[in-house]
């Protein structure tokens, strides 16, 4: 069955995390916090693993759209997280078609901060068709984000900027970002 395991390389130690919201369940991604919690992305709920070994909910996406009067029609799956220098949580995700499918699999970019979690919404030519695959931060505190449509990159201050094919990249389809050595 599923389960966390962490490995300590000095006391060669290892810790299992027992916790039903983890039994038999896919861990999609995990990242360290600013804080040093490492955050669980499982399903379309979101885990924290503190310090003292206890696991707790942050917050599912479903559960947050019901809230927000934006309940999404289909399923989602998180595939990515960042946490920015301002402890905002960025989710990107996709929806668990069957392999094959004509429908499109990427999800929605979402936020998480001050305890709520909202969509972000690009521009009006790209409000419903863009479909993030990766995200990434840089030294600069900019968001990185490869997508179905070019690298995008987010400042701090909110604005935007897609890199095409007409800016160099070989194709307009980006599957990962990582910022450089």
């Amino acid at each position: 069955r599923g389960g966390l395991a962490k490995y300590n390389w000095q006391t060669k130690v290892l810790q299992e995390y027992k916790s039903e919201e983890f039994l038999g369940e896919n861990i999609t991604v995990l990242i360290k916090s600013q804080n040093g919690d490492i955050l669980i992305g499982i399903d379309d709920t979101v885990y924290s693993l503190g310090e003292k070994s206890q696991i707790r909910k942050l917050f599912s996406l479903s559960e947050q759209m019901k809230l927000n009067n934006n309940e999404h029609q289909d399923p989602l799956f998180i595939s990515g997280l960042v946490e920015d220098e301002n402890r905002t949580l960025w989710i990107s995700t996709y929806k668990n078609y069957p392999r094959g499918s004509s429908r499109n699999r990427i999800g929605p970019l979402f936020k998480f901060k001050d305890k709520s979690v909202s969509k972000w919404q690009f521009g009006t030519e790209d409000k419903h068709n863009i479909g993030i695959y990766q995200i990434g931060t840089t030294q600069d505190g900019s968001l990185w984000l490869a997508t179905t449509k070019g690298l995008i990159r987010l400042t701090k201050k909110g604005s935007y900027r897609r890199y095409t094919i007409k800016d160099g990249l070989l194709t307009n389809e980006v599957n990962s970002v990582h910022e450089s050595l």
